[in-house]
């Protein structure tokens, strides 16, 4: 098991919002919903899979590294993900 680094309350107090924002980001006129994706996604439609990704891997990110408070560590569990969204491309 991995040994997680503590933030201490001054360090967790200086992250920037941008850094540790988890907000849904706003979707374009036009733009398929999250739940039509998914519906694309189990259809195994590729292109749902990478609009998906594409909508939330910035908060993924972000999610994991306020968990694991190793800026490497969090890019490592990040890069994990991204086979089975390269897989799914490829498939289509």
């Amino acid at each position: 098991m991995r040994s997680r680094k503590r933030l201490s309350k001054a360090e967790e107090e200086s992250e920037t919002p941008e850094r540790l924002s988890t907000s849904v980001p706003e979707l374009e006129p036009g733009a398929p919903t999250d739940l039509e994706l998914m519906a694309g996604i189990q259809a195994e439609d590729p292109e749902a899979l990478s609009k998906l990704y594409d909508r939330y891997n910035g908060i993924i990110k972000a999610l994991i590294l306020r968990v694991i408070h190793n800026e490497a560590e969090a890019d490592d569990l990040y890069g994990d993900l991204e086979p089975g969204e390269k897989l799914l491309r490829a498939k289509g």
